[in-house]
């Protein structure tokens, strides 16, 4: 996804022991359907970590065999 095709929110409010390990969230969704695209956590130390969602499938059938516990 270009810059251009997605939204940006900035969260900042972290709380509890999170605070300690990441001073930011960074929220990119597609402009197309709106879905999270990347999660990016940012550390106090400037290091980061970044979830990038590809191939999103959405409301799927799951066959519920899945589920069966043996």
């Amino acid at each position: 996804i270009a810059e251009d095709d997605s939204y940006y929110v900035l969260n900042v409010q972290m709380g509890g022991s999170a605070k300690r390990y990441f001073s930011d969230v960074v929220l990119t969704y597609s402009k197309k359907d709106l879905s999270l695209y990347k999660l990016k956590l940012q550390e106090a130390n400037g290091s980061y970590i970044t979830y990038t969602f590809n191939n999103q499938k959405f409301n799927t059938e799951i066959d519920l065999s899945v589920f069966n516990v043996d």
